[in-house]
């Protein structure tokens, strides 16, 4: 008996505050939400969270789209052969003083 009558007081509560909010004093038309809803129901502000989600998913994908691409570094591909050639060889001469060191 107790919990329903708490549900009632937060019903009146909500219809006060949709009456403020939609000018019931001044002739407008009030939809009674909480009667339609029913006492305790909830999902009637769901859509702008879902926005934000679906806002935040997308952005993100995009983030993670460019990640396996190759960035523009304005060389033509005999350039960018040359230039990779060069790091490949000072890494191999690294290894081998290492493995000469190591020994």
């Amino acid at each position: 008996m107790g919990a329903r009558r708490g549900q009632a007081r937060r019903g009146d509560w909500l219809r006060r505050a949709l009456k403020e909010l939609c000018g019931a004093g001044r002739g407008g038309a009030v939809r009674d939400v909480a009667a339609e809803r029913g006492a305790g129901g909830s999902g009637a502000m769901t859509r702008g969270n879902q926005r934000e989600l679906a806002r935040q998913k997308n952005l993100k994908k995009q983030s993670d789209s460019g990640k396996g691409k190759r960035r523009d570094d304005g060389l033509s591909a005999a350039a960018r052969k040359q230039r990779d050639s060069e790091i490949m060889q000072q890494k191999q001469k690294k290894a081998d003083e290492k493995k000469e060191g190591a020994k």
